[in-house]
């Protein structure tokens, strides 16, 4: 991890453990996430950077719309395991709980898809579908 002015920049994949906020999209179900977490989240993701995605800071706050499009682009351009789709991610997860339905579908999709690697994510996926935030 390489640092430009004072936030994180994310060159190589660095380990992000799964208890960390920046992981629990991948490891916890949507019934035990509460809105309240959604602020250790975007604290998690303040001091993150994605190359290139300059409406990155927009995604963290809260744009729906911005953060589902980094994510799906992220997960187009990299592995499933990729550091920047966990911080992607993480801020779709934060708009979930909000109560955006969008971004539960797209949550769902990629664990649908982490589950090929990572197969306790078929379950998570399948429980996204029908969560109620």
């Amino acid at each position: 991890m390489s640092v430009s002015g004072n936030r994180a920049r994310f060159s190589s994949v660095p380990n992000i453990e799964p208890f960390s906020p920046l992981a629990w999209w991948r490891t916890r179900r949507p019934s035990v996430l509460l809105c309240r977490q959604i602020r250790g989240i975007r604290e998690a993701l303040l001091g993150t950077e994605i190359h290139g995605e300059y409406d990155w800071n927009r995604a963290i706050l809260g744009d729906p719309a911005v953060a589902i499009g980094i994510a799906v682009k992220q997960m187009s351009e990299r592995k499933i395991t990729a550091s920047e789709v966990d911080l992607s991610l993480s801020a779709v997860l934060a708009c979930a709980l909000e109560g955006d339905p969008a971004s539960a579908i797209v949550i769902s999709s990629a664990l649908r898809r982490r589950s090929k690697c990572d197969p306790p994510c078929r379950h998570l996926s399948l429980l996204w579908l029908v969560a109620r935030l």
